[in-house]
């Protein structure tokens, strides 16, 4: 009996460690740790950061065409039968002759139109445009993540609502049981009673379906599958009304015109200008350099030595030979483009009209840009009066289902009027969070044109 008591005692205990144990483990996040998050683990922002990195390694490549092109070569033969005394320049029969050759050249324009000049300066601005666009790709991010995670909010207290809901439906129910047993009340309306609370309880699970799957959602947009021991943090917003930007369209607009996607439309302006002197480049004469050095040894070759007893040959040693046959040549060499099919010429017109089209991008991505601002700026005003609206809805209903009750407690109103003044009380709180969360998702792309950075906190 004993040992059964102790069992049955450490399994309590267990259960009570391991529940607190996964408490411990839950994180609650906030809105800016969901983005910090997911900028580092998101593989999408990874893919597009390589984007960036490729457009470095262009740029220092563009800079490294200034060290002249280095190469070099060796050859090695080896010869059998019939060969050249390359001493006496006489053949000689069954030799085996070892040559080898070497060889190192660099070489280098000098000058062409500046050509390398304006790459460079083309590569820093396609850099710092793939910088701008990499940035932009994270705003959207963001944007998107707080869409979710106020998706996760609404949900949340949605579910509480539904909660409260259920429990003041029992507390009526157990009400209902008192005045039945008392004869006041039938059982036809304990029965409507509980078929409110059945239908309430089923709205529950469906919002706490809801729940899950916008955390699930809001998870797999940050890279994390631990969706157990995630949860989001409740911000503390209060005053709404209050946090509507007090910038008008027009000046809001102007301070969005350093957004990244203005910026690299006007750095690929400038990139365009650069393709336009580059190809106007080709039209210039262009000065090429060029230096070697070479050398060879042959094991058949001899040295000649003026001895006391006339001219004799001995052993060439290795070294000796590369460094008795080395050489060195330098040339310059002047290309003047007279005809190529006025393939130049077509390139600066190509170029032009590239830089036109660069133009009209940027162009375009401003009027886009006002378009949307000025289209936040409507949503955002609707959203605070759809807001507005149903917050007097929620007190309306409210107002209503306390005359209901007191009616209902006086037997002057049916169970079908007191749950419909019910049912209309849930719609009107339901929308109410929908139009909230909605209302503070619209502010936040507002703000977020005006350069804050996207968070809850705190919002005031």
């Amino acid at each position: 009996m004993i040992k059964g008591t102790g069992i049955v005692l450490m399994a309590v205990i267990w259960s009570i460690l391991g529940t607190s144990f996964s408490f411990a483990q839950k994180k609650v996040w906030t809105l800016k740790e969901c983005i910090d998050y997911a900028m580092e683990n998101n593989v999408d922002v990874l893919s597009n950061e390589i984007d960036t990195e490729i457009a470095a390694v262009n740029e220092q490549q563009s800079k490294l065409n200034y060290i002249p092109a280095v190469s070099a070569n060796i050859g090695y033969n080896i010869n059998t039968g019939r060969a050249l005394d390359p001493t006496t320049y006489q053949y000689t029969e069954n030799q085996v002759v070892n040559n080898m050759n070497a060889a190192v050249g660099a070489s280098s324009v000098l000058l062409a139109g500046l050509q390398k000049y304006h790459n460079v300066r083309k590569s820093q601005r396609e850099h710092l445009a793939a910088i701008q666009d990499f940035q932009r790709f994270k705003n959207d991010m963001s944007l998107n993540i707080a869409m979710y995670y106020l998706e996760v909010l609404y949900n949340k207290e949605l579910v509480v609502t539904l909660e409260k809901q259920v429990e003041s439906s029992q507390e009526n129910i157990n009400r209902m049981e008192k005045l039945v047993n008392a004869g006041t009340a039938t059982v036809g309306e304990l029965l409507d009673m509980e078929a409110q609370k059945a239908n309430e309880e089923y709205s529950l699970v469906d919002g706490q379906s809801k729940l899950s799957i916008s955390i699930l959602n809001l998870c797999q947009l940050l890279e994390i599958s631990d969706t157990e021991n995630f949860d989001v943090e409740v911000p503390d917003i209060a005053q709404l009304a209050d946090i509507f930007p007090k910038e008008s369209v027009g000046e809001i607009y102007q301070i969005a015109l350093r957004l990244p996607e203005i910026e690299a439309a006007k750095l690929r302006v400038e990139s365009a200008e650069y393709d336009i002197k580059i190809a106007k480049a080709k039209l210039y004469p262009s000065l090429n350099f060029n230096f070697g050095y070479s050398s060879a040894f042959s094991d058949s070759r001899q040295m000649p030595v003026i001895t006391s007893a006339g001219l004799q040959y001995q052993k060439y040693k290795f070294w000796d030979q590369i460094r008795d046959n080395a050489g060195t040549s330098i040339s310059f060499g002047l290309s003047i483009p007279i005809l190529n099919s006025f393939s130049a010429r077509k390139g600066v017109k190509l170029a032009e009209l590239s830089k036109r089209k660069a133009e009209y991008a940027v162009r375009n991505a401003e009027l886009k840009l006002f378009k949307d601002v000025k289209q936040a700026h409507t949503d955002a005003l609707g959203a605070l009066s759809k807001f507005d609206a149903a917050l007097k809805r929620v007190k309306a209903n409210q107002e209503s289902i306390k005359y209901m009750e007191e009616k209902f407690r006086l037997g002057t109103a049916s169970v079908t009027d007191y749950n419909i003044a019910r049912n209309n009380l849930l719609i009107a709180q339901s929308q109410m969070l929908q139009a909230k969360y909605d209302y503070i998702f619209k502010v936040k792309v507002l703000e977020f044109y005006k350069g804050i950075p996207i968070g809850l906190e705190p919002i005031r």
